[in-house]
């Protein structure tokens, strides 16, 4: 219950950071209509191109096959971005990214 706190407080102060006259740029295009229609035209050709790829002849899940895409790339994007900050941290204290690659085998051998 304490890191969920601790991860709402962080997020509220993030926002009210933002939220500054000084950074209210940052906010100058997040609510037009064109950035939401583009949004799901890029849904509705991702799809369309991925269903011409693989040859897929269902017409009615278009924006689903767009989704998923984009829901991978952000997938890759985590696993990404978790694989640089292992190896940041493992230049920096290698003995502690040996015990946990160590233990991660072990958990998962034990399985």
């Amino acid at each position: 219950m304490k890191s969920w706190f601790l991860c709402v407080v962080l997020f509220l102060i993030n926002n009210v950071a933002l939220a500054r006259p000084a950074m209210s740029d940052v906010y100058d295009s997040s609510g037009d209509v064109f950035s939401y229609i583009a949004f799901f035209a890029f849904l509705y050709v991702a799809g369309w191109i991925i269903k011409k790829i693989t040859g897929i002849k269902d017409d009615s899940n278009t924006i689903g096959y767009g989704l998923l895409a984009l829901i991978v790339i952000v997938g890759i994007v985590i696993v990404y971005g978790f694989g640089t900050a292992f190896i940041g941290v493992a230049k920096k204290y290698p003995l502690l990214a040996i015990a946990v690659v160590a233990f991660y085998w072990w958990a998962l051998k034990k399985k």
